[in-house]
């Protein structure tokens, strides 16, 4: 499974921050404000992000 290797980054840095229903972001991983947050970390979480809420609207369209 290729996906396997997005398992650490998916279950501790994604998953803490953001909301289990939208995938959006209920908080930063880091203190501060979203300027100060390191800019990998940011553009990973919006990679899974993309990825979460692809999979979110297709069980809404498939009604599961």
């Amino acid at each position: 499974m290729e996906g396997r290797k997005w398992l650490p980054a998916i279950i501790h840095l994604y998953l803490p921050v953001v909301d289990s229903e939208t995938g959006d972001f209920r908080h930063l991983p880091f203190p501060g404000a979203l300027s100060d947050q390191p800019h990998v970390t940011m553009e990973l979480l919006r990679v899974i992000q993309a990825a979460f809420k692809a999979e979110i609207q297709k069980r809404v369209k498939e009604g599961r």
